[in-house]
């Protein structure tokens, strides 16, 4: 894990700050030259309102990554919103289904009511993935005032034997329905987000999802830990004290090179970006190749990382495979096309390319394949 933490002394810097680390954020991504998502992220444990999460969209992935069809609106699981149609509105027809759940403290029973829109009944003792079916539980979370969070991984028949305990209890309402409860908490929206909904930032997009692996996050921290530390810097006027303004961001280094590893790899084996191969390309020589030729190869890709592979003991189709699995961007090969005509041949899976090419083109070409990858 890389993990960068900073320290201002006011919010505005720390928001500059923060601005600045997702640019270099972005910068490393762009670098990879791979699709990837940013997703505004809810901040979880680490407390503060400001994150944001860096994604790989793969099959293989563990989360949902929601986007719009038409604009830029991306979000996880935690944060994604649907805009709530016309045709959705309160009614007095509106029948409610009502799932009774517990803070995680064990003092406040919370009573979820949202439109019900299953053709089935519902269990009497249904399951929270069950419920889940049928409620937004981060967007229960999110209604519920400050310090009280929604315990959704308890068991029914634990739930049952803790609420006779509780001391308080909380109504959150979904303003579809009509409930006569002055004390409730009217929420916008608590029904689960599906494919196909209305984008909650433009007027014509549809949300969409997408199995996602996330690689990195970033988090504005604000005062969540240097107040209670006591973690106070003096103000330039020399009169006032504040405490500082954190952030923490994070890239999961390991994480990331198996995610890019799924990603790219094919059956003969690697292919890593060029920001990320050991060299950028691999010069793989023939058995039997005249003295001097490879060095020939070798400097006429001057300023290309490149590894010459002369071992001696080792066929070129032995090296051809070796150089596959290892995932080189371009490999550039002596062999018969060397011997008959003084050409290489220049690979590039990736990208498809096998192609005859001379020594006076061969930096422009093997250059031109890098810039892609």
């Amino acid at each position: 894990m890389k993990d960068l933490y900073t320290f201002d002394s006011n919010p505005s810097a720390a928001l500059e700050t923060y601005e600045a680390v997702r640019s270099a954020y972005t910068a490393i991504f762009d670098a990879l030259k791979l699709p990837y998502l940013v997703a505004d992220a809810d901040s979880g444990n680490m407390g503060g309102k400001l994150s944001h999460e860096y994604h790989f969209v793969s099959p293989k992935g563990e989360d949902n990554v929601w986007s719009c069809n038409t604009c830029t609106y991306i979000a996880n699981e935690e944060l994604v919103t649907k805009r709530v149609l016309e045709d959705d509105s309160t009614t007095d027809e509106a029948y409610p289904l009502v799932f009774t759940g517990i803070s995680t403290d064990r003092t406040t029973a919370i009573n979820i009511y949202v439109p019900d829109h299953s053709p089935t009944p519902a269990s009497p003792d249904p399951t929270w993935d069950s419920i889940a079916h049928s409620v937004n539980l981060h967007a229960v979370k999110r209604a519920l005032p400050p310090g009280i969070d929604l315990d959704t991984g308890i068991e029914a028949s634990t739930l049952q034997s803790l609420l006779s305990s509780t001391t308080q209890s909380i109504t959150i309402v979904d303003a579809q329905l009509d409930i006569d409860d002055d004390t409730a908490v009217q929420a916008s929206d608590l029904t689960p987000t599906l494919p196909g909904h209305a984008c909650p930032k433009c007027e014509t997009g549809k949300l969409d999802v997408a199995k996602a692996i996330e690689v990195a996050h970033t988090f504005h921290l604000g005062t969540r830990y240097s107040d209670p530390l006591g973690a106070i810097v003096s103000m330039p006027d020399g009169k006032t004290r504040e405490a500082v303004q954190m952030g923490c961001h994070g890239i999961g280094v390991s994480r990331l090179i198996g995610a890019i590893a799924s990603l790219l790899s094919d059956s003969k084996g690697l292919n890593w970006p060029r920001v990320m191969a050991p060299y950028e390309a691999a010069i793989l020589v023939a058995p039997q190749i005249e003295e001097g030729g490879a060095e020939r190869v070798y400097d006429a890709l001057d300023g290309v990382d490149a590894v010459l592979d002369d071992r001696e003991g080792k066929s070129l189709g032995w090296k051809l495979r070796d150089a596959d699995l290892i995932g080189y961007p371009v490999v550039v090969v002596m062999g018969r096309s060397w011997k008959e005509k003084g050409v290489v041949e220049v690979q590039c899976r990736r990208l498809d390319v096998k192609k005859d090419v001379g020594l006076d083109e061969l930096k422009s070409e093997v250059s031109g394949l890098l810039e892609q990858l």
